[in-house]
């Protein structure tokens, strides 16, 4: 009877030490498991992905003032910057006639505009009235440069082209009073009054 009893105390030490050991291999089997899955998600999640895909991009302030919006502006792709207050200040923007860059001030005027309009670079800039008062361009045919009053009327026309330099002058109802410009025999300036009468011509007409 005793030795039984020993036989069975044996069989259940025996069995404890092998659901401990079953334990401890099963704990060591998911160890082996759970660290290379690990490692591959933190290299994962530390690579930087190639791309990144997205209708609009907006950069705001700590307050939640937009700063930047990255995205589709007048039809095409374009960049718009806004200051402190939320108000829109800059853009450039790859429309369809070209791209180009807009200037505006505090109260959301239009105040320069760089572009190149279907390949022809140009340079426009209004007053706070919303007056166009300088215009730089260029094109196939020349260079030129306009001034504007703060009515919007040109006073001054500069032009370059193949055959020489102009210089026109203008009254406020756009006459023009003043020209000079380049010909093949040299320099032509004349004056004129509002009706358009020349006054004065040199060199003279032989």
């Amino acid at each position: 009877m005793t030795h039984q009893l020993d036989s069975e105390a044996t069989l259940v030490v025996r069995v404890h030490s092998l659901e401990r050991s079953v334990r401890r291999h099963r704990i060591a089997l998911l160890t082996i498991l759970t660290v290379p899955i690990l490692v591959f998600t933190m290299g994962q999640a530390s690579s930087p992905p190639k791309s990144v895909e997205a209708q609009e991009f907006v950069v705001k302030t700590e307050n939640g003032t937009i700063s930047a919006r990255l995205g589709a502006i007048d039809g095409g792709p374009g960049l718009a910057l806004f200051d402190s207050t939320g108000k829109r200040r800059a853009k450039v923007v790859l429309a369809s006639s070209g791209p180009g860059a807009a200037f505006y001030d505090a109260n959301d005027k239009l105040r320069v505009l760089v572009g190149a309009i279907e390949d022809a670079p140009r340079v426009t800039m209004w007053d706070a009235a919303g007056k166009t008062r300088v215009v730089l361009s260029t094109s196939e045919a020349g260079p030129g440069m306009l001034l504007s009053d703060a009515a919007g009327q040109d006073r001054l026309r500069l032009l370059v082209s193949s055959t020489g330099g102009a210089l026109g002058f203008h009254d406020a109802s756009g006459n023009q009073l003043v020209r000079l410009w380049e010909q093949a025999t040299g320099p032509f300036l004349q004056l004129t009054d509002s009706s358009g009468k020349a006054q004065f011509t040199a060199p003279q007409s032989k």
